[in-house]
């Protein structure tokens, strides 16, 4: 299964030039030092001082194994990689193995490699030790490299632009491109700089300091959690587009609440993999960097509030031209372009609709109205199918116009709520959309909306709208004959 972030259901207006500057500077300085990476390795396995502690290291073992002899296969130790002798998170996954002997071993190896016995003079590998140790800490510091041994500004920042391979590369800024745009939008470029930085300065930089046994720590991933922590504390009542796919064959594209997909996807997993030991991702780094990103957007917030309905600093501007004019036309227009870039944004929704109803009456206004349902509507409608103040601000003749695919478990819940707590024509627009999505068959909710038909048609509040809906809708009007005939009949 591949669930995989698209970006928020409300757009960015402006161009994101500090998330497509990070983007592209990262993307070429890691594929420029990618090396670095094999470098690194090299060093770590083959450097003459790690290869000689690594051979004294097996060597010792072996005598060590034999002398206790409590140990039911000693010649094991032989057997093994060189590798597994120079840093316990090299050592197999003991919990993956089932040959009991083996796990027996490693935990023996495991007990041997302790830093507190290592760093003693009086151990004989003392001297090996610190010389392997050197080995990798002068290069650490040579390449600028983030590691316990060369924990700096300098070296956290430039771990930011480092990657261990293309698709680490490409997953880290495909996610961070989706994530960032409404971010930057909402805090403009300089703040968001610095956010993105900050989070994974500090990230990265709490990893290292609380896990002393990473030989090496690369990746924007403390810094992209730091973007999804402010996402997720900026837009917490916002929609998140998800691409969802199992395994490719069965896949679409979803919309679900950031305060569910931020914690569930991102936080939730990297919890869990902290309690992984055996893990060669950063956890505590993505953690780190969410947290702060996090903070840095409450701060920006408490500095620089938004209403609470306005997604966007630009949304300020649609409302004050809006404010503004007069005119009914350009005022729909406002509206409708605000709409575009915001959906969910119910004033502009409720402007939308007060607007249409004074320009329809002309031949020009009605064909905008029109073009704006064939064009614009289907998506507000789309992102708004979850909001309840949408369906009651829907005028009565645009039901026709909303398109299929709503949540019929949803609708129903909600139908069941406001059949006694909201106006009986709130109740009749859920049960038309309720009856359109089972395709007009069910006999449970024919029966209801032709009670509720009967019961508005007798207010003359509705009466006009309620007559116009049935004459535009053939389907309706044969379910509302069907019933007729039907209670007749029982008459």
């Amino acid at each position: 299964m591949v669930i995989f972030p698209l970006g928020l259901v409300s757009k960015s207006k402006h161009i994101p030039y500090a998330t497509i500057a990070i983007a592209v500077i990262t993307a070429f300085y890691s594929i420029v030092q990618f090396s670095l990476g094999d470098d690194f390795e090299e060093t770590f396995f083959h450097g003459p001082a790690r290869k000689e502690f690594s051979i004294a290291f097996k060597k010792y073992l072996q005598d060590r194994c034999e002398l206790m002899g409590s140990l039911e296969d000693c010649a094991q130790i032989g057997y093994m990689p060189r590798g597994m002798f120079l840093n316990p998170r090299f050592f197999e996954k003991v919990k993956e193995t089932k040959e009991e002997s083996r796990k027996e071993i490693t935990n023996f190896i495991k007990s041997e490699f302790v830093e507190a016995q290592l760093n003693s003079p009086e151990h004989p590998l003392f001297e090996q030790y610190q010389n392997a140790k050197n080995e990798l800490k002068n290069f650490a510091k040579e390449k600028a490299l983030l590691s316990s041994d060369n924990l700096n500004l300098i070296s956290v920042f430039h771990s930011l632009f480092l990657h261990g391979g293309y698709m680490h590369l490409i997953g880290n800024m495909l996610m961070f491109i989706f994530l960032a745009f409404p971010v930057e939008e909402r805090m403009g470029s300089v703040f968001f700089g610095l956010t993105y930085f900050a989070s994974g300065i500090f990230g990265s930089g709490l990893n290292v300091f609380l896990d002393a046994d990473l030989p090496l720590l690369l990746g924007a991933s403390s810094s992209v959690s730091g973007v999804a922590g402010a996402l997720t504390l900026f837009f917490w009542n916002n929609f998140a587009r998800v691409f969802v796919s199992f395994f490719f064959v069965m896949s679409r594209v979803v919309s679900i609440p950031v305060f569910l997909y931020v914690p569930l996807f991102i936080v939730a997993g990297d919890v869990v993999g902290t309690m992984d030991s055996f893990t060669n991702v950063a956890h505590v780094a993505h953690l780190g960097g969410f947290a702060m990103g996090a903070f840095l957007a409450a701060l920006y917030h408490l500095v620089m509030p938004l209403p609470s309905h306005f997604t966007y600093p630009f949304e300020l501007d649609f409302y004050k031209k809006s404010k503004e004019t007069t005119d009914s036309t350009e005022r729909f227009r406002i509206f409708r372009e605000w709409l575009y870039y915001c959906p969910l944004n119910l004033y502009a929704f409720k402007g939308l609709v007060n607007e249409s109803k004074r320009i329809v009456e002309t031949p020009e206004g009605e064909e905008r109205v029109e073009r704006f349902f064939v064009e614009a509507f289907h998506e507000i409608a789309h992102a708004n199918r979850k909001n309840p103040g949408f369906f009651k601000m829907l005028p009565l003749s645009w039901l026709a116009h909303v398109p299929e695919g709503e949540d019929v478990g949803y609708l129903v819940k909600t139908h069941k709520l406001w059949k006694t707590t909201e106006k009986p024509v709130n109740s009749f627009k859920l049960s038309f959309l309720i009856l359109k999505e089972l395709e007009w068959k069910s006999k449970e909710w024919q029966e209801e909306i032709h009670l509720q038909c009967q019961f508005l048609l007798q207010q003359g509040e509705y009466r006009e709208a309620v007559t116009r809906l049935i004459r535009s809708q053939p389907e309706l009007l044969k379910v509302l004959r069907e019933q007729e005939n039907t209670h007749e009949r029982i008459a």
